[in-house]
Order: C-alpha cells, then structure tokens, then sequence
C-alpha cells in the first residue's frame, strides 16, 4: 500500500496566510505606481498651466509702462501715472480706493496699435461722454476716430489730469488712492488745464501759481535752485482738505529721473538712420532727408531739441544696468517680429544686419539719462521699430 499522506488544516491554512501576505506586499508595492501613472498627466497639466501663466504674467510684466508713440505726447506712462497697482482699477469690479492686495496686480500699458491720438478738448462734458479726437501722424487714414471703435479699451491721460478709462462710452475716473508723480519749476508754474475749485478748504482751492506741496517728509537729498525742474512722487491731498495740495516722500532733480528719447522717421522711414552703429551705442543721423519733426529728449514736460546739441548724442548702453538690458529692434509686422536682445553685441549685429536689406527705421525710443558731459543717453531700455 502507499503512503497518501498530505497537508493538515493547519498547514493549509498557514500557507494560505503567507501567500496572502505575499499578494498584498506585492500590491502594495504596485499600487502606488499605478496611481503615479495615473497622476502624471494632471501633473504635466498643471505644469504646462503654470508656464503658460508665468509667461503671460511676464510679458504683461515686461511691458507695464510703455506709453505711447504716436502723436505729440510720447513717452512712458511713469511719467503721467502709476501703471502697477496693488489693486483691480480697470473699467469693472474695481476695488475701493485704499485698498491694499497681496494677490491682485494690475497692470497698464499701450500695446502696439495705431488707435494713439490726442484730443480736441479737455475730455467729455458733463452732458455726453463723447470725445473728439485729433489726426496725428500714424492714425489710419480717412478715420476721423484714429481707428477707435465701439468695445474698445481706452486710455486717456495728460500730463497734469488724473487717468481716465473709456469703454462703449461710459467711463471710470481713477481715484486719489495711488502715488503720483509730479513735475515742477521753482517759481515758473505751468499753464493751468484743470479746473482746480473744490480741492480746498473754503477759500483755499488749489492754484497751479501757488501750488502748496509738503516736503516734510522727503529724505535729504540735493539742493534745488529756482528754474530748476524737479520730479516729486507722493499723493495728492484728498479732494477738499488741500492745502498742502501734494504729500511729496522724494523729490530728484529732473536731470536725474528716468528720461526719454524719442526720434521719429518720415516718408515711410529711412534705410540709414543711423551714422555708428556698433557695440559702442547707436548715433543718429540728424542729417537724413527722412528725418521727421520729433527728434527730442524729454524729462517730464520739458523737451531737449537733439538739434540743438554741438553733435548728435551717442544712445549706449555702457553704463546702465546690464542686468536688466531690454534692447529691442523689429516690428510685429515682420516675418521674424521683434527680437529683444540682453546685451549690447547681440543688438548691434541685429540692428547692423537689419539695415543691410529692405527694412526702414520709422522710431526710436530710448530710456535712461542724458549726459551733457559727454554728450552720451545711457539706456537700459532701446527700442527700434521698423517698417518691412
């Protein structure tokens, strides 16, 4: 006979144990990666979110300030109003004034378009919202609203006002809640172009001969002569408590704020604008047929014809801060856009290369400081539009 001896209950039920255990290790370990597998693409998701938000924001960020460079009032908007806000200021939603936001920014600036323009009047009357606009150099022709339509955004300023919005002609006056910067002569007040009644107390409204400004709390700084033009950042006294009218916390000397240079070309732009173009700095060719009327470095409201220096300056980079170089040339309306360049080699070779085809230079915008010492504009910021 043979033996058939097999396994007892114990046994069976020990091994069933161990294999159980064996099984749920395994899956233990398989589960995890399977839910990782199954992560992945959310994860991809919201990093492919994340670039695309971080992009947007630095562009948007990149380009807060630029002001505009059609018609006779030019420049960056830092000198009319403050384009970053801690805050929702736009034409909707706005937060009231005084408010403070760690997570809300918002940001102004004028993008590349040909609806720039001035305005007839001062701005709308108290019985209609409708502005009539002037035909300046760069808006489309036969369009007397300068390619302004219904639904679109837009920004209107001067260089002694409060900024306006407009849309679908209803509009949002900016209240006094944010820094101002403002410019003045000792003893030579500018015209006046804003109805000034209400600002003060009983019999003490605001007048552009006597502008009362508080300077207590400006930092010792340079001394200041009369005649001399001097920026003042601070805020303007809320609307009936004046004087003083303005809070000033610093005061620069206009030679030593940011300044603007501006060139513009006409007859569709020129193909020489330029009489160095090199590492060095660029030097404009002031004797060029295509040279238009507006040729000028600007500090605040006052100008500097470039025509009347003993030569033309030398626009350089050498000097600025060469971390934080944006030298831009080309056009949106080019095959290869606009290329943006961190260093004064690259630029070069760009704008050199450019002018060896068909392209033509119709602006010039620098950003920085004149040097009447050595006749040199010192521009982190150079940006050359051209035509194709």
């Amino acid at each position: 006979m043979r033996n058939e001896s097999g396994f007892s209950l114990l046994e069976v039920m020990v091994s069933t144990a161990v294999m159980l255990a064996v099984t749920a290790g395994i899956f233990s370990v398989l589960n995890p990666a399977n839910g990782a597998y199954s992560q992945e693409p959310e994860v991809a998701d919201m990093q492919q979110r994340l670039r695309v938000g971080s992009d947007t924001l630095y562009k948007d960020l990149v380009m807060a300030g630029a002001g505009a460079y059609n018609g006779s009032l030019t420049g960056s908007l830092d000198y009319f109003f403050a384009p970053i806000l801690p805050y929702r200021n736009g034409s909707a939603n706005d937060d009231p004034p005084g408010s403070f936001k760690t997570n809300v920014i918002t940001l102004m600036y004028v993008p590349n378009t040909t609806s720039q323009t001035t305005m007839q009047l001062h701005g709308p009357s108290q019985n209609s919202s409708e502005i009539a606009v002037n035909q300046e150099p760069g808006c489309p022709a036969a369009d007397p609203l300068c390619g302004f339509s219904i639904g679109m955004n837009a920004l209107v300023y001067t260089r002694y006002e409060l900024v306006r919005t407009f849309r679908n002609r209803r509009f949002f006056i900016f209240s006094f809640g944010f820094p101002l910067i403002l410019y003045f002569v000792i003893a030579a007040p500018q015209r006046n172009t804003t109805d000034l009644a209400g600002t003060g107390i009983s019999g003490h409204d605001a007048t552009p001969s006597a502008y009362a400004v508080d300077t207590s709390a400006v930092p010792p700084g340079p001394v200041t002569s009369t005649g001399e033009l001097l920026q003042m950042q601070g805020l303007v006294t809320p609307f009936g408590a004046a004087p003083p009218d303005f809070a000033a916390h610093a005061l620069t000397p206009g030679p030593n704020s940011l300044q603007t240079l501006v060139v513009e070309w006409i007859n569709g732009g020129s193909t020489a604008p330029f009489t160095n173009i090199s590492t060095a700095g660029l030097v404009v060719n002031l004797a060029d047929a295509n040279l238009g009327t507006l040729h000028e470095i600007r500090t605040g409201p006052a100008t500097l014809d470039l025509k009347t220096l003993s030569a033309s300056p030398l626009i350089t980079s050498t000097g600025a801060d060469q971390n934080h170089l944006q030298l831009a040339v080309g056009s949106t309306t080019l095959t290869n856009g606009i290329s943006v360049y961190n260093n004064a080699t690259g630029f070069a070779n760009a704008v050199a290369a450019d002018f060896k085809g068909s392209h033509k230079i119709f602006r010039l915008v620098a950003y920085g400081q004149y040097d009447s010492a050595t006749n040199t504009f010192v521009a982190a910021r150079i940006h050359v539009a051209l035509h194709e």
